[in-house]
């Protein structure tokens, strides 16, 4: 990859499809993702973003352990011209809420496992935080992968 054709995080991507896409870009534990699986995962994301109404520049929180689905959100929200704000799942509820209402977030892509974390976001912001999307949503399946459900939530 010529790092002159790289100019932004989308041509990452783009790029490496372009050179290798039958080739392995991320390995984690036994999970193995090719570029050209992983633009496809990105282009599903990026394209879920925008029917669900995420406009240029408007920011994308995620909140999650490291894992595959992290670079398929990010990747496809460069693919989307959006911007991911990713909150450490180490920090306490309030400062998660803190990150990503300071950040204006339109949709929160959060793991089940930190879900009971939203009403933290409620109290931080004295009023609902957020407002559940339906799993059936575009978002919400671009976000699901087998084994690691991730609920996206609109910010109200």
């Amino acid at each position: 990859m010529d790092i002159r054709e790289v100019t932004s995080v989308a041509d990452i991507i783009l790029t490496g499809v372009a050179e290798k896409p039958d080739a392995e870009m991320l390995v984690i534990g036994d999970e193995r993702i090719t570029w050209a699986e992983m633009r496809d995962r990105a282009g599903q994301v990026a394209n879920a973003l925008r029917a669900s109404g995420v406009g240029p520049q408007e920011r994308i929180a995620y909140i999650d352990k490291n894992g595959a689905e992290y670079f398929e959100l990010a990747f496809g929200c460069s693919l989307a011209n959006s911007v991911t704000v990713a909150v450490n799942w180490r920090l306490a509820p309030p400062e998660m809420a803190y990150i990503v209402n300071d950040a204006q977030s339109k949709v929160l892509v959060i793991h089940e496992e930190f879900a009971d974390h939203l009403a933290a976001f409620a109290a931080a912001s004295g009023s609902p935080a957020t407002r559940p999307t339906s799993p059936s949503t575009p978002v919400a399946k671009a976000a699901m992968t087998e084994g690691r459900p991730i609920t996206a939530r609109a910010m109200a």
